[in-house]
């Protein structure tokens, strides 16, 4: 996977910084339903011609009464990002995108939003998912839902509902709504660390987290635990440690949790540049780096390799070798096996040529 992505240039936009997300205590609440449903039907027109349209049969369930329509952008384009998530979910998905893509979607707080130098540049680590893996042989369709300032607990309590306001005001919508509705393939969370800088219990950020991933396990759809980072001192610092290690042993026993990745191993804090100066949210360069890193490790996933067909234009043969080295520092060993047919999960998250052996990420 090359180091960045092509055509991918950072949005700038504009100088004013925005309130800090995370020093928000209660901010951004789940809007009473009358509102919440007016919001929904005024939702724009999508930014191109064609319309996103879900995968179907990828999840179970009826879909909500309320709907939107996600805008869908080239991941390679560069454009005023911070503009385009204020309604979200925002869908990045190549402009040649044709047949039924794998489908992700991204879903959390500001670091998932793409929150850099102070809410001045949004760049959703989202935007190069899609263009690494695309380029790796996947063609792909990421949605990005990132609630700036809510903990998992306020995530939680808005599960399904249609419209969700951050503390920045921005627009989204409840996790089992957006999964309902988009019918994704895989759903990568990365929610607690609001909770933790506002003095949570580990134990009940492990609650609320697996209630998140149960939301869309019922709906038949993969889950990726990333865990939460926080400032590198202070008593939330033990607390995260405390969290993941708590977090990756409950993953061990889920089947549906296909991996759990650690952001600050994903992206280490050194060298520098990464990370804003804040010391919780990635920078511009830190967020086109987790999509980089998120990229190689989930296309050795079965559940994503079974979909690869072949590398991108200009990559051959460096792209099936980065694919064989990506085994190489994952965080959290994971073995990823068949899960037993259940009402919950019910499909297999491996080719059943492989579903005796499974694999190992080490």
């Amino acid at each position: 996977v090359r180091r960045r992505c092509e055509g991918v240039e950072g949005a700038s936009c504009g100088s004013e910084a925005l309130p800090d997300p995370l020093a928000a205590k209660g901010a951004g609440d789940v809007q009473d339903l009358a509102s919440a449903q007016q919001e929904v039907q005024t939702v724009p027109r999508p930014l191109t011609s064609r319309q996103h349209q879900p995968h179907p049969g990828s999840a179970s369930g009826p879909l909500p009464s309320a709907g939107s329509v996600a805008a869908v952008l080239s991941p390679a384009e560069s454009s005023d990002l911070k503009t385009k998530m204020q309604q979200m979910p925002v869908c990045f998905e190549p402009s040649d995108l044709s047949g039924h893509p794998f489908r992700i979607i991204c879903y959390g707080d500001s670091l998932t939003a793409g929150f850099c130098s102070r809410g001045r540049t949004f760049e959703p680590y989202g935007r190069n998912l899609c263009n690494a893996l695309t380029k790796l042989g996947l063609p792909c369709s990421v949605s990005v839902c990132g609630l700036s300032g809510k903990t998992a607990k306020q995530m939680v309590d808005g599960l399904r509902w249609p419209s969700l306001k951050d503390y920045l005001g921005n627009a989204g919508q409840g996790l089992d709504h957006a999964v309902a509705e988009r019918r994704p393939d895989l759903a990568i969370i990365l929610a607690g660390t609001n909770d933790l800088l506002r003095g949570g219990r580990p134990e009940d950020v492990l609650g609320d987290v697996k209630k998140l991933h149960a939301a869309c396990h019922q709906r038949n759809v993969a889950t990726v635990v990333l865990i939460p980072p926080v400032k590198k001192t202070g008593i939330a610092r033990s607390m995260q440690q405390r969290t993941a290690s708590l977090l990756i042993e409950w993953a061990k026993s889920v089947p549906a949790v296909v991996v759990t990745l650690d952001v600050e191993k994903l992206v280490p804090r050194k060298p520098t540049g990464n990370w804003d100066a804040d010391d919780v949210h990635l920078s511009l360069l830190g967020q086109r780096e987790l999509g980089d890193r998120l990229a190689e490790r989930l296309a050795c996933l079965p559940l994503l390799a079974q979909r690869i067909t072949s590398p991108g234009p200009g990559l051959g043969a460096q792209a099936s070798g980065d694919r064989k080295r990506t085994l190489t520092g994952i965080f959290a060993t994971k073995k990823v096996a068949a899960p037993e047919p259940s009402e919950a999960f019910a499909r297999p998250l491996v080719p059943p040529s492989r579903s005796g052996n499974g694999a190992v990420l080490q």
